[in-house]
C-alpha cells in the first residue's frame, strides 16, 4: 500500500464521499508527487485517531484456535450487480488440521455481514459469532493432517472502506459509470469475505468468481479462466491464482474499463500485461504503462524474474487516492512514475515474500519505497536516487518495528515517516554497510527462486540472516539500532593538520552527540579528504564510541574534511567550531538565507510573491544568500544577487546581527543548515529567525533543549491557524495548505522561552511559534532565537511582515550599522547544474551557477568532460570578477550519459557531475 492510499482509507471511515476527497486532494496536493504522497499520509495520520479507526484496530483480533489449522485454498464466489446491494457471496475454505481433536474452526467475518449458513463437507453446522470472529463447530473432531472444506454463504453491504462504490465518468467514452473495488490491508478482507485474515497464513491458491452486469469488466488476481454469459444481463468471470497469497492481497475491481494490452518479454518468458482504466487520459496511461513495462525489466534484473510471470501483471484503476499492490494486479487510484514503481516492487516485497505480522511491515513498505529510488537510480542516475533519499529522510522518534500492531491502528502500521521513509533508509544504509554486490545477492537469496516455499511470510530476523550470510558480517548491532531503536546519529567532528617531515599528519575527532539520551550507533563512515586541485581521498572508519579519534598521514595538506559525503547514513553532522563567536563585528544588519527551491512549481509563485513583497526582512537592509541556483525565470527585482550557496562558517555569520532562514526541508536545504553552526552563532550573540516546515529536520536535540520545546506527534502535522499568544502580535493568515509542520507543547522547559503562536483548531492547542530570549552564556549575553514552524511562503505577507517587524525590533547587537556592499563568499563554490538530469528534448539547457572568491579578476573556465575524460564543451572561458555567476549550457549536441563539469579560477578547481538523458 502506498502512503497515499491511507488518506482515503481513513476518509472512508469518516464517511467522506469519494468525490469530496478527490476535490480536496486536487485543491491541496503539491504538483510534485512526493509532496502529494506526504500530504495524504498526514491526513491519514490525523484521521486514524478517530473512534471508527480505533474500533477497527481493536476488532482486528485473532484467537489461539486460528493457529490450529492451515488454509490450503479459498474459492470465492460473489455477485455484485449495480442495482442490488448488499451483494451475495459464498466462500469455500479448504484447510488442514495441525492438531488432533480439532473441533472448532475460528475465522474472521465482519459484523456488518450476514451469515446465511455454514456447511462442512456439505453438511450444515452450528456456529457462534463474537465481534468479527466466527466459531464454526465441526460435526466431529479432526485429526492432525486431516483436511476439510468449510463453505460459508453470506450477504454483505457494499460501501465503507473495504468495498468502494463510486460514480465516475469514463474519459474515453464520456459516459457515466461506477467503479466497484476492494481494499483490504491490513485487516479488512474479513469485511467483504469470510477468511482467516492474518498474513501469517497464505492460502496455496485462490479461485474468485465475479458475477457482474454484462457491460462491466471484473478484474482479479491471477489468470482469467472463463467468462460465461448468464443470459440474464450478467456474466461470470472466473479468475484463479495458483501462487500462495495472503488475504489482504485478494482483490476485485469492477467497471466499464478501457483496456490496454501488452506482452512483456524477458529471456524466454512472454507474459501478458494489462492496464484497465476509466478516468485518466490516453497520454497519462501510455506514459505510466511505459514505466510499468520498463520497471518489470529493471526489477527483474535487480531482484530476480517477476515472481508471478506464469500468470500476469497489470494495473486496474479504483477510486482511492493512492494505490494497492494486489497480487498480479495493482489497484491504482493515482498515476505517476513513483507510485507505479512502488506497487510493482511490492510484487517481490510484500506479495511473493510478505511480512508475517504487521510488526514487520517495513519489510513490505521499506523495500517498495526504496525501490522507487532504485528505479530512478538505474534509469536516471545516482543524483536522482540521492534526491529521493533526501526527501525520505526522517529525524523524529519511533521504532521501525511496530509494537502490538493490532492495537496500533493505521497511523502506526502505515506511518509514512517510519514504515515507508525511514524503512527505505534502513535498506539504503544496509547497502552502504555490506556493499552493492552483497546487498543485491542477499536480496535475491531472501526472495528465493520459484519454489512454492519461497512464496512465504517472514519476520525481520529471517531477513537479517540472509544479509549476514551473503556479507559475512555480524549485523546484530545494525538491526538492533535501526529496527528496534530510535532516532539517528548526530556526528560532531573537527580535524587538525600538522606538517611532519614533508608529510601531513591529520587528526580527526568524531563525537556522537546527545548520548546517553540517544543510543550509540555502530556504523562505518566514509571520510572524504579534499586536496588542492580538486582531488579527493576517501577513507572509511568504523565509529562505535561516543568519542573517537583517528589519525591519517598524507603527502599533501587537505583543505577540507567531509563525513558521509555520498549520503549512506541517515545522520546529522556538525563541524565543531573552535569556540563561540570571538570577535563578532556584526557589520551588517540581516543575512537572508533562502532554502526553498525556486524550480519546484508548487512553490514558485508563492516564493516569488513573498520575496517581491520583502515579508521576511521588514524594512531592514540585508545581504541575500541562496542555497539553490538562480531560478530559470530570474529573481524578483527586489532581490540582490546572492553572495553564496553552501554551508556557512562562524566567520561568515559573525558579520551579521540577524540571520533570517527561510527553510523547506526539500531538495537538501536542511543539510546546509545542519552543517552550519547556527546555535553557536546564537550563543555568541547573534539573532536567528527560522521559518520552516518539517522543523524536526532543522531543530536538533541541542537546539530543542535551548528552546525548551517538547515535540508533539511525528513532526508532520497539518495546521489550520496561527493564533497569537503574546501581546503585540496579530494572527497570521495562511494563503495555502500548511502541512508537514512540526508542532510542540505550549509550555516550555526553559524559563527563557515564550510562546508566540498556537494552532487552536483542534481540541489540544499545538504550539507552532517560540521565542528563545537572550541568556547568560560563557560570561556574555546570547542572542535571540525565534522559530516559526510553518511553510513561510504560505503566510499572508502583510501579517508576517508586521509580526516579524515587532519581534525584530527587540533584537539588539553591537555595533549595528547600515548594511555595506555585500562581501563575496568566503570560498569558491560550484552549484549542481539545474535541471539535472538534462533532457535532450528540453529547451533552455541547464544552468551552471558558481561563486568566485578573492579580491580581483581571474581567468575562469567551466569545462565539460565525457566519461573518458575528453573535453567536449567549454561554456565559460574568460576573466571574471569575484562574486556570483551563472551560465546556461546547451547540451543538445551531446549524447546521453554522465559528464563531469569543472570550474577553474586561478589556482582553484571544483568538479561536479551532470547526467544527460534522451
Amino acid at each position: 500500500m502506498t502512503r497515499t492510499s491511507l488518506i482515503v482509507a481513513m476518509a472512508a471511515f469518516l464517511t467522506l464521499s469519494t468525490l469530496a476527497f478527490a476535490q480536496h486532494h486536487t485543491e491541496c496536493s503539491e504538483s510534485d508527487h512526493q509532496e502529494s504522497e506526504h500530504h495524504q499520509h498526514l491526513e491519514a495520520h490525523r484521521k486514524s485517531m478517530t473512534e471508527r479507526a480505533a474500533w477497527l484496530a481493536k476488532s482486528a483480533v485473532s484467537t489461539d484456535r486460528m493457529n490450529d489449522y492451515d488454509v490450503i485454498h479459498y474459492d470465492i464466489d460473489i455477485t455484485v450487480l449495480r442495482d442490488q446491494f448488499p451483494f451475495n457471496g459464498s466462500v469455500k475454505m479448504t484447510f488442514e488440521s495441525l492438531v488432533d481433536e480439532f473441533g472448532v474452526v475460528d475465522f474472521n467475518f465482519g459484523e456488518d455481514g450476514t451469515i446465511e449458513r455454514i456447511l462442512f463437507d456439505g453438511q450444515e453446522i452450528q456456529y457462534t459469532r463474537t465481534g468479527d470472529v466466527v466459531s464454526a463447530v465441526l460435526p466431529a473432531p479432526m485429526s492432525m493432517g486431516e483436511t476439510g472444506v468449510l463453505h460459508t454463504f453470506y450477504r454483505h453491504p457494499i460501501g465503507g472502506s473495504a468495498f468502494l462504490n463510486s460514480a465516475v465518468t469514463n474519459r474515453k467514452t464520456g459516459q457515466s459509470t461506477v467503479i466497484l473495488a476492494t481494499q483490504s490491508e491490513p485487516y479488512k478482507a474479513r469485511t467483504w469475505w469470510p477468511c482467516k485474515d492474518f498474513p501469517s497464513d497464505k492460502a496455496d491458491s485462490v479461485d474468485i468468481r465475479l458475477t457482474v452486469d454484462d457491460e462491466m469488466i471484473p478484474v482479479s488476481n491471477g489468470v482469467k479462466m472463463s467468462d460465461i454469459d448468464n443470459g440474464d444481463g450478467s456474466h461470470t468471470v472466473h479468475w484463479k491464482t495458483s501462487y500462495p497469497i495472503v488475504t489482504y492481497l485478494v482483490s476485485a475491481a469492477i467497471s466499464e474499463y478501457n483496456v490496454n494490452e501488452y506482452t512483456w518479454n524477458y529471456g524466454d518468458i512472454s507474459m501478458p500485461v494489462t492496464s484497465w482504466y476509466v478516468r485518466p487520459t490516453e497520454g497519462t496511461i501510455q506514459e505510466n504503462d511505459g514505466v510499468m513495462m520498463d520497471a518489470l525489466t529493471v526489477f527483474s534484473d535487480l531482484f530476480g524474474t517477476y515472481p508471478f510471470h506464469k500468470e500476469k501483471y497489470g494495473m486496474a484503476e479504483y477510486t482511492w487516492g493512492g494505490a494497492m499492490e494486489h497480487q498480479t494486479v495493482s489497484s491504482m487510484g493515482a498515476y505517476f512514475r513513483d507510485i507505479v514503481t512502488h506497487e510493482l516492487a511490492h510484487q517481490w516485497f510484500g506479495d511473493k515474500v510478505t511480512c508475517n505480522t504487521f510488526e514487520h511491515i517495513w519489510l513490505n513498505e521499506g523495500w517498495a519505497t526504496y525501490s522507487e529510488a532504485l528505479y530512478n537510480e538505474m534509469t536516471l542516475g545516482v543524483d536522482w536516487r540521492n534526491q529521493m533519499m533526501n526527501q525520505a529522510a526522517y529525524y523524529g522518534p519511533g521504532t521501525i518495528f511496530v509494537d502490538e500492531p493490532q492495537g496500533a491502528g493505521f497511523s502506526r502500521i502505515f506511518s509514512g515517516s517510519l514504515s515507508y521513509n525511514k524503512a527505505s533508509w534502513i535498506l539504503h544504509m544496509l547497502r552502504g554497510v555490506v556493499g552493492d554486490s552483497a546487498f543485491f545477492r542477499a536480496a535475491r537469496a531472501y526472495l528465493g527462486d520459484e519454489s512454492r516455499e519461497n512464496y512465504r511470510s517472514v519476520i525481520t530476523g529471517e531477513f537479517q540472516q540472509f544479509y549476514e550470510a551473503e556479507s559475512g558480517l555480524d549485523l546484530t548491532n545494525f538491526f538492533q539500532q535501526w529496527i528496534y531503536g530510535e532516532y539517528y546519529p548526530t556526528y560532531g567532528y573537527r580535524w587538525t593538520s600538522a606538517e611532519s617531515g614533508g608529510k601531513y599528519d591529520i587528526t580527526l575527532e568524531i563525537e556522537q552527540r546527545y548520548v546517553p539520551d540517544r543510543q550509540l550507533f555502530d556504523m562505518p563512515i566514509q571520510v572524504t579528504f579534499g586536496f588542492p586541485g580538486g582531488s579527493d581521498t576517501i577513507v572509511t572508519v568504523q565509529n562505535a564510541q561516543q568519542f573517537e579519534q583517528y589519525s591519517f598521514t598524507f603527502d599533501a595538506d587537505p583543505n577540507s574534511v567531509r563525513l558521509d559525503e555520498a549520503n549512506w547514513i541517515l545522520d546529522r553532522q556538525q563541524l565543531i567550531p573552535s569556540g563561540p563567536l570571538t570577535n563578532p563585528d556584526f557589520a551588517n544588519t540581516v543575512l537572508l538565507v533562502n532554502g526553498v527551491d525556486w524550480e519546484t512549481p508548487s512553490y514558485t509563485a508563492e516564493l516569488t510573491r513573498a520575496y517581491r513583497d520583502s515579508i521576511f526582512t521588514p524594512g531592514r537592509g540585508y545581504v541575500y544568500y541562496d542555497i539553490f541556483p538562480y531560478p530559470s525565470a530570474g529573481y524578483p527585482a527586489q532581490l540582490p544577487d546572492p553572495v553564496g550557496s553552501v554551508e556557512l562558517s562562524l566567520e561568515d555569520l559573525e558579520r551579521f546581527c540577524t540571520v533570517v532562514w527561510v527553510g523547506n526541508a526539500y531538495n537538501g536545504d536542511e543539510l546546509i543548515w545542519q552543517n552550519s553552526p547556527m546555535l553557536d552563532y546564537v550563543k555568541g550573540g547573534g539573532n536567528l529567525v527560522l521559518l520552516t516546515r518539517e522543523g524536526l529536520n532543522f531543530i536538533d536535540e541541542e537546539m530543542r533543549e535551548w528552546l525548551g520545546i517538547r515535540w508533539t506527534g511525528d513532526g508532520l502535522s497539518t495546521i489550520e491557524s496561527a493564533a497569537p499568544q503574546m501581546p503585540g502580535l496579530t494572527p497570521l493568515g495562511f494563503t495555502g495548505f500548511q502541512n508537514r509542520v512540526a508542532t510542540f507543547e505550549p509550555t516550555f522547559n526553559s524559563p527563557h522561552s515564550e510562546l508566540l503562536y498556537s494552532d487552536t483548531t483542534f481540541n489540544e492547542p499545538q504550539a507552532i511559534g517560540v521565542w528563545g530570549k537572550p541568556r547568560d552564556y560563557m560570561g556574555s549575553q546570547s542572542g535571540h532565537f525565534v522559530f516559526l514552524s510553518m511553510r513561510p511562503y504560505r503566510v499572508d505577507g502583510d501579517d508576517l511582515r508586521l509580526n516579524l517587524d515587532a519581534l525584530m525590533d527587540e533584537f539588539t547587537c553591537e555595533p549595528l550599522v547600515n548594511v555595506p556592499q555585500p562581501k563575496a563568499a568566503s570560498s569558491m563554490q560550484l552549484a549542481q547544474n539545474y535541471p539535472n538530469p538534462v533532457s535532450l528534448a528540453a529547451s533552455g539547457g541547464t544552468r551552471i551557477a558558481f561563486t568566485l572568491s578573492g579580491s580581483a579578476q581571474a581567468f575562469t573556465s567551466v569545462k565539460v568532460y565525457d566519461q573518458l575524460g575528453r573535453l567536449v564543451a567549454e561554456p565559460v572561458a574568460t576573466d571574471l570578477a569575484p562574486g556570483h555567476h551563472s551560465v546556461v549550457f546547451n547540451a543538445n549536441d551531446l549524447p546521453a550519459g554522465v559528464y563531469t563539469y569543472r570550474l577553474t579560477s586561478g589556482t582553484e578547481s571544483i568538479s561536479r557531475q551532470m547526467i544527460i538523458t534522451k
